[in-house]
């Protein structure tokens, strides 16, 4: 059996991931302008989320607090489309005004109530994160 990794654990992986996402975003945003450059920030973002979870399992933040994203079939790193799947789909909450917002924060409240400590990202791409 799978166990999930504790939020004591991802959490601090989570802050940390978001705050280098924010920094691409912001960076990105500046040099293409403010009409376009949230979305054109969104394409290095997704990279940052899709690729270390397909090669590794890991972004620098969930190296750091030593968990992993795992497939839950293999228990080894997600493939490549359930990675984009994932990264897409905690991205894509962003793009929704006012709701998308709201999306987000009962997708990450999905860790306070589901055992296995999954949020809706993980559900569809059928990942969780554990520890390394």
């Amino acid at each position: 059996m799978i166990r999930p990794a504790p939020l004591r654990l991802r959490i601090p992986a989570a802050v940390l991931d978001i705050a280098l996402v924010l920094v691409v975003v912001g960076g990105v945003g500046t040099a293409v302008g403010t009409s376009w450059g949230f979305l054109a920030a969104l394409v290095p973002a997704h990279l940052y989320l899709w690729l270390p979870h397909a090669r590794t399992g890991q972004t620098l933040g969930k190296r750091l607090m030593r968990i992993k994203v795992v497939s839950m079939e293999t228990g080894g790193p997600p493939s490549s489309q359930a990675a984009a799947t994932r990264s897409g789909l905690l991205l894509a909450t962003l793009l929704v005004p006012v709701f998308g917002w709201l999306a987000g924060l009962v997708n990450v409240a999905y860790l306070l109530w589901s055992d296995k400590r999954l949020c809706h990202h993980d559900r569809l791409a059928d990942t969780i994160v554990v520890r390394c």
